[in-house]
């Protein structure tokens, strides 16, 4: 009870290492660590950290900035002021918003998205609801467009498939082949290096295939 550190209340407990650092987890193998607020059972888990280090919230996520290296999984909403970095599959089961760059290894969209950044996907990318990017959007792997997509800037993909509506207020460029079961619209300039199939398409600028 050091009266140095008097954040906290007469009866609340802390842990504080002063100089040193302060090591906290599981010393068994596939242990994990779990995290509890307003109670101890089950459905008072906000948190957890696998032993292989996937790390999975409960609910909503507020962070100016976030770098991830394993899965992780968010099933409420994930909020994101400064630039993200994800080293593997991130998985958001309620609404995003990410108000600044966003890079990825693999990215799946369950509900509404917005990037108001550069999204780099550095493989597959598969959108089931509505995702918004205001930057570029980048994908190295294939492209999967379930319901629609608005994007403002260019669009790089190795491959594209649209079932919804897509809007691209810049270049399309598409190094693989192409599928729109939906329409397509794009304002820039479109560069397409392997076959087309389109159920409809409207491109204002030029076109190459």
């Amino acid at each position: 009870n050091d009266t140095d550190y008097s954040v906290m209340g007469s009866n609340d407990s802390y842990l504080i290492a002063n100089g040193g650092n302060l090591a906290i987890g599981t010393a068994s193998t596939g242990k994990t660590l779990l995290f509890f607020t307003n109670g101890t059972t089950f459905s008072d888990e906000k948190m957890r950290i696998d032993s292989v280090g996937h790390v999975t919230i409960q609910n909503d996520l507020t962070v100016s900035g976030i770098t991830l290296v394993g899965n992780q999984t968010t099933t409420g909403s994930l909020y994101v002021s400064g630039v993200t970095g994800l080293y593997n599959t991130l998985y958001v089961a309620g609404a995003s918003t990410i108000n600044n760059s966003l890079s990825v290894l693999s990215l799946n969209v369950d509900t509404d998205t917005i990037i108001n950044g550069l999204l780099t996907v550095n493989d597959e990318t598969n959108i089931n609801s509505n995702l918004y990017v205001s930057g570029t959007l980048i994908v190295t792997g294939n492209t999967s467009f379930y319901s629609p997509v608005n994007i403002n800037n260019t669009l790089t993909s190795g491959y594209l498939s649209v079932t919804g509506n897509t809007v691209i207020g810049g270049t399309l460029r598409v190094s693989g082949s192409t599928n729109l079961v939906s329409t397509l619209n794009v304002s820039g300039a479109t560069t397409i290096y392997n076959s087309l199939t389109a159920n409809s398409a409207n491109i204002i600028g030029n076109v190459g295939i």
